[in-house]
């Protein structure tokens, strides 16, 4: 529903004002019961003290070693969002300015409501022997034995109704300096509001607030609309966007124009990631996982994740009510707790652009653009799920393996939530009251760009017009920058996203090596193209009346006349990939050794397909040395200890220009006529050829660095059974397909 009024009070001053409002509701696509048989699963699980939440969580999502698993999607909900804005729009030309200036107000609001899902999981580790970790992790063997791991669990949300506001205010100018030259400067101020929740179902983590249960560590969760957070609104805005511009158009000539300028600009980073439709879900106390820890074999490791939790055929152990977080002032301390939480940037995503260019028109309707982008972004999203509470790599590289194998004292406040003896890295991390603390994403990324453009276009003229654009260009930025495309598709039923946000781009976050030094993984974004060259061009052929040829009246010249011949090309160079492989202590991140484009262009397409990269260019993290290798597959952590290439990291960046994935060109064209039946009905008829010369563009190789098994058949840490790094196994592109229509304008 919308409403708007433009109103002249003058020939030089014009006011613009609307209003506006929106509402959709989304709910999730629940599978059919006849393609999917939840009633007789029902019967199945009935009597086991499984928690169910039909119809959108009828049965446990269960996960089955790392690649099986069946059940209904644990993320999807029930979504409503609406939308009231408010725009002012006034516009004063005075002898050479064009004044404008103006607001805008949006109050967005979201309701969520979440099913309570439970997940089990079998991952197999409980398949393997318990003193060396050997054994293959066979979860289907685990899930046939029904041994439930630890930490499978129900999820608890409650529903929440978020608002949030934004205003923007801007004033600009298009000042006319001289009949050559004319600038464009603005100032556009934003103020992006955080949420607030209407029941104040919200909580954060204050890094800084003594723990009122544990008193001798800091850390603790704030819940709004308490003492500790007493504000509605999770976080104040940020007041500092002030994004100023200025931009210039000067005729150096009759036919040439120079432009330029720089711009910058502000975002709401958080409203990208969440997409407000994350309800309470990243709010630590209201994301409440009720996690079954217990000990199966009555051994007393609880929590260790050694043996299983419950066997699945003699039934779930009780679970406590899901309790109200804010009434115990419930701090989630111990094995079973950990911290999501929202954490405040210090600045809102920043945008600085700039750009110089010459456009030139030259004989024949033709123009050409040179130009040169730049740009820098600050403050950008970037990783999720960011650790504030883990062992700094100086801890880990003293201490090694006996970090994560021995069991040490604790500390008296510690004890009673680990027990009288835990892991010793307990006693290193910055919050050892919680197994982890992290933010649900990370608004610190930066990247830089350059970029050359080249155009050239030809206005239609004597039956012909095309456009030619190639760019080259290059963006590096810090480690996940680059990693989020939106998605949208929150009803779609297996989308595990599916929260109106974004979702990472595969293979775009492998996460920083170390830690303490993520500026060292600076690299090539997960998005940057080195080359893209796309054409279009349309094409209207001569014959018919007043055409070169067959310019005469009959059937014949009216059947062929009038056709327009029209097509696409476009070729883009590969993306930056990420290389993994066999792991030491700290990273599965391999060594760079060589160059791995070596002898591409000599194989066989058969080589290029199954060996795209030269595999010894690439080493594991721990070298190549037959004893180290040997102490790889077999060697004790105690033996691992003793040798440092177990404890450092691989060699190669978190993505390497020199491990890109297949280049891309593709065309599509078309032939369509349009048949007048009078001045404005027509039908037109089209031919339309998609991938026309049937080109395969090929999908990324496989980066999972690994050699084949040694020359007897023996496999170990590096040689491996169905090792296929480099390999190509599928075709991104379509096949070639032709598409008849005929469509009717009146």
């Amino acid at each position: 529903m919308s409403l708007g009024q433009t109103y002249t009070f003058n020939p030089s001053l014009l006011n613009e004002f609307h209003l506006a409002y929106t509402r959709l509701p989304i709910t999730p696509v629940v599978p059919q019961n006849s393609l999917v048989n939840f009633t007789q699963a029902l019967q199945e699980i009935k009597g086991l003290n499984l928690p169910v939440a039909p119809p959108l969580q009828p049965i446990p999502n269960t996960g089955i070693g790392s690649n099986y698993g069946f059940g209904p999607n644990s993320m999807q909900q029930i979504q409503s969002d609406g939308a009231f804005i408010v725009s002012e729009n006034v516009t004063k030309v005075r002898a050479q300015h064009s004044l404008k200036g103006g607001f805008i107000f949006r109050d967005d609001q979201v309701g969520n409501e979440y099913p309570a899902p439970t997940s089990l999981s079998f991952g197999g580790g409980l398949m393997n022997n318990p003193i060396t970790g050997q054994g293959g992790s066979n979860g289907l063997a685990q899930f046939e034995l029904g041994a439930v791991d630890q930490g499978s669990n129900v999820r608890y949300v409650p529903a929440t109704y978020h608002t949030t506001h934004y205003w923007g205010f801007y004033v600009q100018d298009d000042w006319r300096l001289t009949r050559k030259l004319t600038l464009n400067v603005g100032l556009r101020y934003d103020l992006y509001g955080w949420f607030r929740e209407r029941h104040n179902n919200a909580s954060v983590f204050d890094f800084n607030r003594t723990n009122p249960q544990d008193t001798v560590r800091l850390g603790a969760i704030d819940y709004l609309g308490t003492p500790a957070h007493p504000n509605p609104t999770i976080f104040p805005a940020n007041k500092n966007d002030l994004a100023p511009r200025i931009n210039f158009a000067y005729a150096l000539t009759p036919k040439t124009v120079i432009r330029g300028g720089g711009d910058v600009m502000y975002s709401n980073g958080f409203t990208t990631v969440l997409g407000m439709g994350t309800g309470a879900s990243e709010s630590p106390g209201y994301n409440y996982y009720d996690s079954w820890w217990n000990d199966a074999t009555g051994q007393g490791y609880y929590a260790l994740s050694m043996t299983p939790a419950f066997i699945l055929s003699q039934g779930a152990p009780n679970l406590p009510p899901y309790p109200n977080p804010k009434v115990t002032d419930d701090q989630l301390l111990g094995p079973s707790g950990g911290v999501l939480t929202m954490v405040q940037a210090t600045h809102d995503p920043d945008v600085y652009m700039w750009n110089f260019g010459v456009q030139r028109e030259l004989p024949g309707n033709m123009v050409i653009k040179i130009s040169y982008v730049g740009s820098q972004g600050r403050h950008l999203t970037t990783e999720e799920n960011r650790n504030y509470s883990y062992v700094h790599t100086s801890t880990r590289l003293k201490y090694r393996s006996q970090l994560s194998t021995e069991l040490v004292p604790m500390p008296a406040d510690l004890a009673p939530l680990y027990g009288s003896q835990y892991l010793m890295s307990q006693l290193f991390v910055a919050y050892p009251q919680y197994p982890y603390v992290q933010n649900f994403a990370s608004l610190d990324a930066n990247t830089d760009y350059n970029g050359f453009q080249l155009s050239l276009e030809k206005r239609y003229s004597h039956g012909l017009n095309f456009q030619v654009a190639y760019t080259a260009q290059k963006t590096i930025g810090s480690v996940g920058a680059g990693g989020y495309n939106e998605n949208i598709t929150t009803a779609a039923p297996n989308v595990n996203q599916g929260r109106g946000r974004v979702t990472s781009v595969t293979g775009a976050w492998t996460g920083s090596q170390d830690p303490d030094n993520r500026a060292g993984d600076r690299t090539l974004t997960a998005d940057d193209t080195p080359q893209i060259l796309n054409i279009a061009a349309t094409y209207e052929l001569p014959f018919g009346r007043d055409k070169m040829f067959l310019n005469q009246k009959g059937i014949v010249s009216g059947a062929l006349g009038g056709w327009k011949l029209s097509g696409t090309f476009n070729a883009e160079g590969g993306l930056p990939l990420s290389a993994s492989g066999p792991s030491n202590w700290l990273t599965s991140r391999p060594n760079l050794i060589g160059n791995p484009n070596l002898g591409r262009s000599e194989k066989t397409r058969y080589q290029y397909e199954h060996g795209y990269y030269n595999v010894n260019a690439l080493e594991p993290v721990f070298g190549l040395d037959p004893s180290i290798i040997q102490l790889a597959t077999y060697g004790t952590p105690q033996q691992q200890d003793q040798h440092d290439e177990f404890w450092r990291f691989g060699t190669m960046g978190q993505r390497s220009g020199m491990l890109r994935a297949p280049g891309f060109w593709g065309s599509n064209m078309a032939l369509l006529k349009d048949f007048k039946i009078r001045e404005e009905k027509r039908f037109q008829v089209r031919i339309e050829s998609y991938n026309t010369f049937n080109h395969q563009a090929l999908t990324p190789p496989n980066t999972g660095w690994c050699l084949p098994p040694n020359a007897d058949g023996s496999v170990d840490a590096v040689h491996q059974f169905g090792c296929q790094f480099g390999w190509i196994n599928g075709v991104a592109s379509t096949p070639r397909y032709w598409k008849f229509g005929v469509s009717f304008y009146y």
